[in-house]
């Protein structure tokens, strides 16, 4: 059967018609699912860790000024030092449920009540290390500030696993939108 070149013609217009729709609706379905992982992204990973960089950075000068009132424990040095530390526990009490907010995962959700718990135990920790400095008591104060480091260690790890559980996740929304393997980092 011969077909006149104008049937040739359209026919094959429309053979790539239909395989170009085929393509740009590929494009576009794909497209909508990087949105989508861009959007998720941005609100389950990388705006909560301003949210624990400020807890990471307040927990780290409570540390210091409870270590400074060791260091100097003339009674309103203490006194400015323990205002200081309430404000940053303050800080920290304000970012967490913000914090929590965030949470997608269960990894996600266990990590985090575990910083609680951790956090739970710390925040007392630091007015038994104070009191004895308060009270004259330097070398008692640091008796418990010695003896009290696997509080403020447990703490450091809940923080740092934290951190891991948004860098994993951030990993596993990117790779569910590339249908290739992630190119290896060179660092």
């Amino acid at each position: 059967m011969k077909m006149k070149l104008g049937t040739k013609l359209v026919v094959a217009f429309l053979s790539i018609s239909l395989i170009a729709a085929a393509v740009g609706l590929v494009g576009l379905v794909n497209l909508n699912r990087i949105s989508a992982a861009d959007v998720t992204l941005y609100r389950n990973v990388t705006a909560p860790m301003s949210n624990l960089l400020a807890i990471t950075a307040a927990f780290q000068r409570i540390r210091s000024a409870y270590r400074d009132a060791l260091l100097r424990p003339e009674a309103d040095k203490i006194q400015a030092q323990m205002a200081a530390i309430s404000g940053w526990i303050a800080e920290i009490e304000k970012a967490l449920p913000v914090y929590e907010s965030t949470l997608a995962t269960d990894d996600g959700r266990r990590t985090y009540a575990a910083f609680v718990a951790a956090w739970k135990d710390f925040v007392p920790l630091i007015e038994r290390i104070v009191a004895p400095a308060r009270a004259g008591d330097v070398e008692a104060a640091k008796a418990v500030l010695y003896s009290s480091g696997h509080v403020t260690a447990a703490l450091q790890k809940a923080l740092d696993d934290l951190v891991r559980s948004k860098v994993d996740r951030a990993g596993a929304v990117s790779s569910a939108t590339r249908p290739w393997p992630a190119p290896r980092s060179s660092s």
